[in-house]
């Protein structure tokens, strides 16, 4: 069995490298949006596209995102993370995680009594990837995208053996393509 949902998720993972390697400017933002969008469109290519696919497989999405909706506001990987950020970002434009920049450049000093200069290195460009607010604040962004895919993952696993549990000796029905 594949879930259509489980090729979401493999998209999150890749655009998560593809973060990590835009360290600037608008790039950075887009690839930060388009993470949680990704992250978030899991949930609904699971309820839209691969639950219609059998009586079975709609139960058990319906029974998990009841579930999901009961246990509010755990997890907050979920509540706080993928469904709160997205939609700040996508409703808002409103993002949580932002790339601060620290430069520091050598510089040089002069005494004015004796005309003798000394010199300071510069240190390497430090690039900051924190989460700015919620609940995550403080954490890096790449821990928390990598926490929100391990919890999809876990989940449509869950997903997939209940599913699997569920399917009669000779169905034939088919998730994905």
């Amino acid at each position: 069995m594949s879930l259509v949902a489980r090729r979401v998720l493999n998209d999150c993972r890749d655009e998560l490298i593809d973060l990590l390697a835009a360290t600037k400017g608008s790039r950075w933002r887009r690839r930060w949006v388009s993470s949680l969008m990704l992250l978030r469109a899991v949930g609904h290519v699971l309820h839209k596209v691969d639950a219609p696919v059998s009586n079975e497989l709609r139960e058990v999405v319906a029974d998990w995102w009841n579930s999901l909706k009961d246990s509010k506001p755990k997890p907050s990987i979920y509540w706080e993370f993928i469904e709160k950020e997205r939609n700040a970002a996508i409703k808002e434009y409103r993002l949580i995680a932002g790339l601060d920049i620290t430069i520091t450049p050598a510089t040089t000093h002069l005494e004015k009594s004796t005309l003798k200069q000394t010199a300071s290195q510069s240190i390497p460009t430090q690039y900051d990837y924190l989460i700015k607010e919620g609940e995550f604040k403080g954490r890096l962004q790449k821990e928390v995208l990598e926490e929100a895919i391990a919890w999809w993952d876990a989940q449509l696993t869950d997903i997939e053996e209940l599913y699997e549990g569920k399917m009669k000796p000779n169905s034939s029905a088919r998730i994905g393509g």
